[in-house]
């Protein structure tokens, strides 16, 4: 979606630090709709034709950022009271919770299972790890991103299959290149942009990088750079910064 005109928002929204934020528009909204993830088990949303928030509950606990695929939210979901350890989708039951913009208080969730196939293995789980999900050519992924104080980042990315209600691992990701980062995540097609295919951009948040990329790096790395596949890790520094660069995001341009 082409965004023709910017929105001001209420200052109380601009003074408070958000979890996740997305805005897009429904064929019952077409002035769009601001979805704000409050906290791990609460979010809002703000329709831009009546000026107004409403405040909604996660059936679970959101362990990831979300996305808006064909018009629903998704995020990755962990059942309220469960007290597991996000470590390997082999030994857990990840879900998505599904919101439907239309009724946000009947959120649901779609319980997943992760499916391998033979020569198919999971990259051992490191001391730290976070999950994103993108959208990508309207297929959901997820990439689950591991490193510890002395090894470089790595991931693991599966595909969605809503029809059989499982995760399936991506071995490559052909022409399509990611770019992530907890604020906003976007895929590209490589040939049209340019650049490196089956690659993956990764902008790790201030705490991240103070505590894990920092310490592999010995330098600043507002962010890192890796094939899918590979465990090499190439981090990248802006020049005009010589310090943690604080807010990165991804956008795309819109293009005539």
């Amino acid at each position: 979606m082409k965004n023709k005109e910017c929105v001001l928002l209420p200052r109380r929204f601009r003074m408070v630090q958000y979890l996740d934020c997305l805005f897009f528009s429904t064929p019952s909204d077409p002035d769009g709709v601001i979805f704000i993830r409050k906290s791990d088990n609460t979010f809002l949303l703000y329709r831009l034709c009546d000026r107004k928030f409403y405040e909604h509950q996660w059936k679970g606990t959101a362990v990831s950022n979300t996305i808006f695929v064909e018009g629903k939210l998704y995020t990755l979901s962990l059942e309220k009271g469960k007290r597991r350890k996000l470590c390997g989708l082999n030994d857990e039951d990840w879900s998505l919770a599904v919101v439907d913009p239309l009724f946000p208080g009947d959120t649901h969730t779609v319980k997943m299972k992760l499916k391998l196939g033979n020569n198919t293995r999971l990259l051992q789980t490191l001391g730290y790890h976070v999950f994103i999900l993108v959208e990508s050519c309207g297929e959901t992924l997820l990439v689950r991103m591991m490193w510890n104080c002395v090894r470089n980042l790595s991931c693991d990315v599966f595909r969605a299959n809503l029809t059989r209600l499982e995760w399936t691992k991506v071995e490559n990701l052909g022409d399509r290149v990611l770019f992530l980062s907890h604020g906003s995540s976007i895929s590209v097609s490589a040939s049209e942009m340019g650049c490196k295919g089956n690659h993956i951009y990764y902008i790790p948040t201030k705490h991240e990088r103070l505590n894990a990329v920092r310490k592999v790096c010995k330098r600043t790395a507002p962010f890192v750079e890796f094939k899918l596949g590979s465990d090499e890790m190439i981090p990248h520094s802006i020049p005009a910064c010589s310090n943690f660069v604080v807010g990165c995001t991804w956008l795309t341009p819109c293009l005539p």
